[in-house]
């Protein structure tokens, strides 16, 4: 079993906006989110890895509570691997999704666009939460 980590950095900008609009003009650092890539019964070039990689990276843009990222490459069928992403996020149950083709890239496509749906669910509970909470009296 091969392990590899990616980080992104925590990123800081300069000159940014409070909640309520205001220039603040003070550091704002960005969440930042861990990677780890395994796999199986086999070996991935690190190119490979660097792209799956930036792949995943894309999901920041709907959801930016992800802390974590578990990626397994499976390569026991060497002409159908399968990949496995399991994200953790901030107050959160894990986000799970898997599949199988006879693609790699095409596998983590899928997989990122399953990811996509789920965090877009989960927002979408979140905003209807929102909604419904009950006025005091």
């Amino acid at each position: 079993m091969h392990h590899f980590f990616g980080r992104m950095g925590a990123v800081v900008a300069f000159g940014g906006f409070s909640p309520r609009g205001a220039y603040t003009g003070f550091p704002i650092p960005f969440l930042s989110m861990q990677i780890k890539i395994t796999t199986k019964q086999g070996e991935i070039s690190n190119a490979t890895k660097e792209k799956i990689t930036q792949k995943l990276e894309k999901l920041l843009r709907f959801f930016d509570r992800l802390t974590f990222l578990d990626v397994i490459v499976n390569l026991e069928k060497a002409d159908e691997p399968s990949v496995e992403v399991t994200i953790t996020s901030e107050k959160r149950n894990d986000f799970v999704a898997s599949y199988q083709s006879n693609d790699l890239f095409g596998s983590v496509d899928q997989v990122v666009a399953k990811l996509e749906q789920q965090i877009k669910k989960h927002k979408e509970k979140l905003k209807e939460r929102g909604r419904n909470v009950p006025l005091e009296d």
